[in-house]
């Protein structure tokens, strides 16, 4: 494969109307079209990312494609705004017809924000191989700074045994305009490379949303999730609900939700009871529009046993605080210590919360819904 690739221009090469945001302007989840990198978990993150075109853009500094083909962009790494700049020189192969995207492919009409973003993690990370297989949640990290949180679909104490199912956790995501996404295990793939429901394993997707279908009486008949591939096509996915399938997709249901029928674009459909049962589990990132992001950086810190820093809100207001470490794969192979710390958050002497840290984990945090006006001491 090596002695195939090819390093070129993306405009001179893919036509010279390629635009960083496709041709409308406009970046859109169904952009992404995964290709010969592991990085299933960055680009289903990426589209989902871009649920909201906004958000998406607010990564870009350079918001056009210019003449010299360099982009500014403005991503995370431990908590803090970073600026990393790429070029437009991307791997190629010659396909038998013309010269191809190696990795992330441009999907009809898209822009070329897909390819830059996986180039800029990969700068950031190291190398391009370096960045085969993750999760979700340190792509969204790198690309928003947002906190996340993961549920498992087998785990009893946070999805049956007090009777919420994944569907009462996504729909109200969906609302809130939060990031999300779902993942596929290796549970029932031991002899093949899919598993029962025709989901590729050890793959990740981006999750679009929770919607009900009422009966005639207005009461929910079924709980639906929307899912999409980050590969741009539906891969054989057989559950119900599938884009065939007549028999439950009556006009009925599909007037609705957003259904597009038979279009193989990725995009599917699939009932809580089934998901829960295919799916490993799901991820949410909680992005909020026009939030402040403030940080204490700390470097070759030397401080024993522990460490503390002050804030002070002046008004009551929802908050997140963490403490972030470089991605693992920042470092050299076996090269990152690992340690086990806990963090504190005091309001004079009375400690309101506690958490454990972990630094393969890169972001661990609080969060208060309400956390009244006042100075407060993060110990750590």
């Amino acid at each position: 494969m090596l002695s195939m690739i090819n390093w070129l221009r993306a405009n001179a090469t893919l036509g010279g109307a390629t635009t960083l945001f496709g041709a409308t302007n406009q970046p859109t989840y169904n952009n992404i079209e995964q290709g010969a990198l592991g990085d299933c978990y960055f680009l289903s993150s990426c589209a989902a990312v871009a649920e909201n075109a906004t958000r998406l853009e607010s990564a870009f500094l350079t918001k056009t494609y210019n003449s010299a083909g360099i982009f500014a962009l403005k991503v995370f790494v431990r908590g803090r705004p970073y600026q990393v700049v790429v070029d437009d020189f991307l791997p190629f192969y010659f396909n038998g017809i013309q010269q191809a995207l190696i990795f992330d492919h441009l999907a009809s009409g898209a822009g070329i924000w897909g390819p830059i973003l996986e180039k800029a993690w990969a700068k950031v990370s190291g190398t391009y191989d370096i960045t085969s297989g993750g999760w979700m949640n340190e792509a969204v990290d790198f690309l928003t700074g947002a906190p996340s949180n993961s549920w498992t679909n087998t785990d009893p104490s946070t999805i049956n045994s007090i009777g919420v199912n994944a569907w009462n956790i996504v729909q109200p995501g969906m609302l809130a305009n939060y990031i999300m996404t779902t993942d596929v295990g290796g549970a029932g793939c031991d002899t093949s490379d899919d598993n029962a429901y025709h989901l590729p394993c050890g793959h990740a997707y981006t999750l679009l949303g929770a919607y009900a279908i009422l009966d005639t009486s207005g009461n929910i008949a079924h709980r639906l999730l929307r899912i999409r591939n980050p590969w741009g096509v539906d891969a054989g996915y057989n559950g119900t609900w599938n884009d065939g399938d007549t028999v439950s997709w009556t006009a009925a249901a599909q007037a609705q939700v957003p259904f597009v029928n038979n279009t193989n674009d990725g995009v599917f459909w699939i009932e809580d009871k089934d998901y829960v049962q295919a799916f490993n589990g799901f991820m949410i990132s909680y992005y909020h529009d026009g939030w402040a992001h403030s940080y204490v950086e700390v470097l070759n810190d030397t401080a024993a046993p522990q460490r503390t820093f002050t804030f002070t809100l002046t008004t009551a207001q929802e908050i997140y605080v963490g403490m972030e470490f470089y991605d693992s794969r920042m470092y050299a192979l076996n090269c990152k210590p690992s340690t086990t710390g806990i963090m504190y958050l005091l309001s004079g002497s009375s400690e309101l919360g506690g958490t454990y840290t972990y630094d393969w984990n890169d972001f661990n945090y609080f969060h208060f819904t309400t956390l009244a006006a006042g100075t407060y001491t993060v110990l750590f």
